[in-house]
């Protein structure tokens, strides 16, 4: 799940989907390879799909992290959906029940989607913990379509070569 959210944060969800199925087969844990799912299909813009997932997600009750990372993807696939006030509902309860267990990586995990909403919030109204996570949050240009080709005269390995 870890390498195919990260091949989604440098914009590849076609090869992000291709390690989501391959993980299905080799039986990843269905909470981590459902947040996966639905991260990939939120990054290319299917909604449907998002909350196809998200339908077929039933986190477990016994591991709050696994609830609280459900309900913010949640969130995320309502505000993708055009629901922002119900997006924004349910991330301020997820922020305040991940406070609560001292949940941060989960929002850094999300990326993107999860980070909007949780300035949107900030600026909403704004706790210590907020805050904490708009901080932690990076400004980031949109994700580049990847791989990128290198021009020879930005390859540092070829610079000074005088070719």
């Amino acid at each position: 799940a870890a390498e195919a959210r990260l091949v989604v944060a440098v914009g590849a969800t076609a090869r992000a989907r291709s390690i989501l199925e391959e993980a299905a087969v080799a039986g990843l844990p269905a909470s981590e390879l459902a947040a996966a799912s639905v991260q990939e299909a939120v990054e290319r813009g299917d909604v449907g799909a998002a909350a196809a997932h998200l339908d077929g997600w039933h986190a477990d009750a016994a591991v709050p992290r696994a609830v609280l990372e459900r309900e913010l993807w949640a969130g995320v696939v309502e505000a993708q959906g055009g629901d922002g006030l119900a997006a924004r509902r349910r991330i301020a309860r997820v922020v305040a029940d991940a406070e609560a267990e001292g949940h941060v990586r989960l929002f850094l995990d999300a990326g993107r989607p999860a980070w909007r909403l949780l300035r949107a919030l900030h600026h909403a109204s704004s706790t210590p913990f907020l805050r904490q996570l708009v901080a932690g949050c990076p400004v980031l240009p949109a994700a580049p379509r990847w791989p990128q080709p290198v021009r020879p005269d930005h390859c540092p390995a070829r610079r000074g070569r005088g070719s």
